[in-house]
């Protein structure tokens, strides 16, 4: 009992770890693709030369193809050497990490640490004003609406801040004014939206509505339906 206890805890979390990875690579590429598709409607010519410059359309429909494509390999992989109960399960849990991972990519902030917000702030486009000509100030205003995630490397913030100096300096080339708000603002939406990460702290967490959260514990109920699944439905 102890054994099939120990080996249903372990694939749980197996399946945990790489249908997360999984979902959540298909997720964020599909919202990126609608993000990018919404934004391009709204600008002007000159904001889709600066988009065509960033972001191609082609590689990531091939990103959502490849994680799909991966997806039904991981099924088909557990129905080969498992059984479909097994298979469920591992569908009821990226179905379930569904929700809060969409709350999460809208809410949530990008990994950093002290030395990525020194040298973000430091910047010539911080201390001219080209970031604060936008209501979000491009993400990275990280003490109003923009939370971050502590990390080692940073590499959250430090990637958007780069980014957005890119984004700032083809504008200009273009003979977009990023000093007028309403066309800076489309400018920081299609920079965070490149760029999200959804990293959410404690904090984050205690403003997720109660609905997602319950997404949480379908993950934990999976537990014993893996066990099921394993040792009781083979004998069924």
């Amino acid at each position: 009992m102890i054994f099939q206890i120990t080996i249903t805890i372990l694939g749980w979390l197996a399946l945990m770890v790489v249908g997360m990875n999984l979902i959540g690579m298909l997720v964020r590429g599909l919202v990126l693709t609608s993000e990018v598709k919404k934004l391009i409607a709204k600008g002007d010519d000159a904001f889709k030369k600066v988009v065509a410059g960033f972001y191609r359309s082609s590689e990531e429909r091939r990103v959502n193809v490849i994680a799909i494509v991966l997806t039904v390999i991981y099924l088909g992989v557990l129905l080969y050497f498992w059984n479909i109960a097994v298979v469920a399960v591992a569908i009821l849990i990226m179905i379930a990490r569904v929700p809060d991972l969409l709350w999460e990519m809208r809410h949530g902030g990008v990994s950093s640490n002290s030395g990525v917000r020194a040298d973000v702030v430091s910047r010539p486009n911080a201390l001219n004003g080209k970031y604060d000509a936008t209501k979000n100030q491009y993400g990275l205003n990280i003490d109003i609406g923009n939370p971050t995630y502590n990390s080692r490397i940073g590499s959250g913030l430090l990637l958007r801040a780069n980014l957005a100096d890119a984004v700032i300096a083809a504008a200009e080339r273009n003979g977009i004014n990023i000093l007028d708000p309403e066309e800076a603002d489309v400018l920081s939406e299609f920079v965070i939206a490149m760029t999200r990460e959804g990293k959410s702290s404690l904090r984050t967490f205690r403003n997720m509505p109660a609905i997602y959260m319950l997404t949480l514990l379908v993950d934990f109920a999976a537990l014993p339906l893996l066990w099921y699944a394993l040792y009781v439905f083979p004998q069924v």
